[in-house]
C-alpha cells in the first residue's frame, strides 16, 4: 500500500475514533509538570496555574461562540460542588474580551474562577482545538489531556486521577 494510502486509511480511520488525547501536546505531557501560564481574570488581575500550588487542578479552555463548549459547561457546572474542596477548578477563554465573557458565565451559572488568555496559555498548553480540558495533580503533575466535549463520566474518570478525595 502506498504511503498516500495508508495516509488516507489512517485520516478516515480516526475520524471514526471518538476523541483521545495525543501523548503530548504543546507544553502539556501526562505525567510531567504542568507548565507556568497566566491570564487575565474578568476584573483584570493575572492569575495562573502557580498560584494553584498545592492543590489539583482542573483547567477547561473554551469560548463563548463554542457549542461543543455551551455543551460541556453544564457538566462541569454540576460537577463542581462535589469536587471543589480538593480540586480548583479554573476556566479559561480563548480570547474574547471580558465584555463578552462575562455575560456568558453569568448566563452559565459558572461558580468557578475564570481567565482570558491573550494567545500564551493555549500555545503553551497545546489547546489548538476547544473545548480542551487538563487534569493536573495537587504536585503539579499532568494526569489527564482531554480535547472535545467532556461527558460526565470522562469527566469523573479524569477527576478521579486528581482528586484525592
Amino acid at each position: 500500500m502506498s504511503v498516500a494510502a495508508w495516509s488516507l486509511a489512517a485520516t478516515l480511520v480516526a475520524g471514526l475514533l471518538p476523541p483521545t488525547p495525543p501523548p503530548a501536546l504543546g507544553g502539556v505531557e501526562v505525567g510531567k509538570p504542568a507548565p507556568p501560564f497566566f491570564v487575565r481574570s474578568l476584573d483584570g488581575k493575572f492569575v495562573g496555574r502557580t498560584a494553584l500550588h498545592g492543590r489539583a487542578a482542573f483547567i477547561n479552555v473554551f469560548a463563548t461562540w463554542c457549542g461543543p463548549c455551551r455543551i460541556e459547561i453544564p457538566a462541569i457546572v454540576a460537577a463542581y460542588p462535589r469536587y471543589r474542596a480538593r480540586v480548583a477548578f479554573f476556566g479559561v477563554d480563548e480570547q474574547e474580551p471580558a465584555s463578552k465573557v462575562a455575560p456568558f458565565v453569568k448566563r452559565m451559572h459558572v461558580p468557578y474562577a475564570i481567565g482570558i488568555d491573550e494567545g500564551q496559555m493555549a500555545a503553551t498548553y497545546g489547546a489548538s482545538s476547544i473545548p480542551h480540558s487538563v487534569f493536573v495533580d495537587k504536585h503539579g503533575i499532568v494526569r489527564a489531556v482531554f480535547s472535545g466535549p467532556l461527558t460526565t463520566a470522562q469527566l469523573q474518570r479524569d477527576m478521579a486521577l486528581i482528586d484525592g478525595g
